[in-house]
C-alpha cells in the first residue's frame, strides 16, 4: 500500500466557524476508556441519616465533575473528556445507591498527555472514594494510540487545494478513523470538510452538497499526485 487518504466530515465546528472549506489533518487522537466503580452501601433512603450514608452514586457524580476539571487543567488544551455511561445499583428510588459505575473516556493527540491523565484520574478516583467512605475499582477498558499523518500526504492535499483555489488549514482529528489504523503500515492522511453546525453522532448530522463535491475533488487530485 503506497498511501492511504481518507475523506471525512470534520464532525466538529472548527472549519465552519472559520469559513475554511478544507481541513488538512495532521494527527488523530488516541482514545482511552476506563471503567470506574464506586462501591458503598445500600440503605433505606428515608430512615438512614444523611451523614451516615455511603452513597456510591454521589461518589461517581463527584468524580465525573472533578475529572472534567482535571482534563481541562492538565490536558494541554487539546484533550477532551466524557462520561457517557452511568449505572446506579440497585436503581430503586427508596434505596441509597450501593454502587455507582461509570465509563470515563479521555481523548487527545499526545500519547504522554493521555498517560498522565490516566494516572491523575486514577488518583482522583481514590481521593473521592476516601472522602466519601466508599471503595473504588478502576479498570482500563481500551486504549488507542494517537497517529501522526504523513507529511508527504499532507503536502499533496495542500497542493490539491492550491490547484483548485480552495483555502485550507491544518487541524487534528478529535475522532478516531480508519487512517489511524492504516498509519501503522503506510503513509496516511485525511481531508476534512465542514459539518453543518458542528453536529455529529445525532440524526441531523450533515454536510452540504457543495462541501462534499469540494472534498471529493481534493481527494481526486491528491490521489493523482501521490500515484504519479
Amino acid at each position: 500500500v503506497a498511501a492511504y487518504v481518507e475523506l471525512h466530515i470534520e464532525q466538529g465546528p472548527r472549519l465552519e466557524e472559520a469559513g475554511i472549506p478544507i481541513g488538512v489533518v495532521d494527527s488523530i487522537v488516541g482514545v482511552h476508556r476506563t471503567r470506574v466503580v464506586f462501591v458503598g452501601q445500600a440503605d433505606h433512603a428515608g430512615t438512614t441519616p444523611m451523614e451516615r450514608r455511603r452513597d456510591g452514586f454521589l461518589a461517581a457524580a463527584e468524580y465525573a465533575l472533578k475529572a472534567r476539571d482535571l482534563v481541562l487543567k492538565h490536558g494541554g488544551g487539546k484533550s477532551v473528556t466524557n462520561v457517557g455511561v452511568v449505572r446506579v445499583h440497585p436503581g430503586v428510588t427508596n434505596i441509597v445507591p450501593a454502587r455507582g459505575e461509570l465509563v470515563h473516556e479521555v481523548r487527545g493527540p499526545d500519547r504522554e498527555t493521555l498517560a498522565r491523565l490516566d494516572r491523575r484520574s486514577a488518583a482522583l478516583a481514590r481521593r473521592v472514594a476516601r472522602r466519601r467512605g466508599v471503595e473504588v475499582q478502576v479498570e482500563a477498558m481500551s486504549a488507542t494510540t494517537p497517529a501522526i499523518c504523513s507529511a508527504r500526504v499532507q503536502a499533496a492535499i495542500e497542493a490539491a487545494c492550491a490547484t483548485l483555489g480552495l483555502r485550507s488549514t491544518h487541524l487534528y482529528s478529535a475522532a478516531g478513523h480508519d487512517a489511524q489504523n492504516l498509519a501503522t503500515i503506510t503513509d496516511t492522511g485525511m481531508i476534512f470538510i465542514p459539518s453543518k453546525g458542528g453536529r455529529s453522532h445525532r440524526v441531523d448530522e450533515t454536510s452540504d452538497g457543495d462541501a462534499i463535491e469540494r472534498g471529493a475533488n481534493v481527494l481526486l487530485h491528491t490521489l493523482l499526485a501521490l500515484a504519479a
